[in-house]
């Protein structure tokens, strides 16, 4: 284990960190959607993202075929603005009909699925990147984005200590929210921009596959097993950051050379199952 450490660690420092970063972030995002029964609001956002990137990526921005380039940064913020966007406008449908959420996520899902594989159909090197963003690869990741992973982390940190009760009541019961005289409405629009930011780089990084499973399963999990909200606000990152670790290291071992972001994403999903069965029983 300790040779694995000083290795690939060396090697793969930067997207390791990344993906540790954002094992660590993500579920506390997971955390607001589940709680009003959204989890594929998540995926929905992620693929706004992706298509986000495939505009720019048809328009010529990111040239270098892996959008870490001198156009990076560029295409990034494009991809981000689309991901923004819909996160604003899911966590504002909110307000409508419980059914609704859930209906135009997946057409937001399906949108920017065949929207982007659309725009790049002729353009072979474009097709690359976009199935890179679908399928996830962790090691692509630079120290820029370690650099940002670590910010976002802080932020979310920062604004969980200094209004995390208000977050919560605003995602779990807006009735009581308003009543207590919360600007309902300005909390859910900040919460999509964050959500939407938060989930179009973590596509940018690691891709859907990974930054869709590290939001839900995690926390899906905890749900199974946690006695209390604190304690699934507690164990979700914890538990994320483990599997995703083991998963590291289960795919670097000889004679399996498993790409690490499927693995992650495969190990989390048999832990979810697991617990749900155990629980049946």
């Amino acid at each position: 284990m300790m040779d694995w450490l000083g290795e690939t660690m060396g090697l793969f420092f930067a997207a390791y960190g990344t993906a540790l970063a954002l094992a660590l972030l993500l579920p506390w995002l997971g955390v607001l959607l589940v709680l009003r029964q959204r989890v594929f609001t998540a995926a929905a956002v992620a693929q706004s993202a992706a298509f986000g990137f495939a505009v720019g990526l048809y328009f010529g921005i990111g040239d270098d075929h892996s959008g870490h380039g001198h156009d990076g940064p560029l295409l990034l913020l494009l991809g981000a603005s689309f991901g923004v966007f819909a996160g604003m406008f899911s966590m504002q449908r909110l307000r409508t009909a419980a059914a609704g959420l859930e209906s135009w996520s997946a057409v937001l899902f399906l949108l920017g699925s065949s929207g982007s594989m659309l725009l790049l159909s002729n353009s072979p090197h474009g097709m690359q990147d976009i199935q890179r963003l679908q399928l996830s690869s962790l090691l692509g990741a630079t120290p820029l984005d370690l650099a940002i992973a670590v910010a976002l982390l802080a932020a979310t940190l920062v604004a969980g200590i200094w209004c995390g009760p208000r977050i919560l009541l605003v995602a779990s019961d807006e009735g009581v929210a308003q009543v207590l005289g919360l600007p309902v409405r300005a909390w859910r629009t900040t919460l999509g921009v964050f959500i939407g930011l938060c989930l179009s780089f973590a596509i940018h990084a690691t891709g859907l596959l990974f930054a869709f499973g590290c939001t839900v399963l995690p926390v899906l999990f905890v749900r199974e097993v946690a006695p209390s909200l604190r304690a699934v606000l507690w164990l979700a990152p914890s538990v994320s950051v483990a599997t995703v670790g083991l998963a590291l290291w289960l795919a670097q071992l000889e004679g399996l050379d498993l790409p690490p972001g499927q693995t992650a994403v495969a190990v989390q999903a048999a832990v979810v199952a697991l617990a749900m069965a155990m629980r049946r029983r």
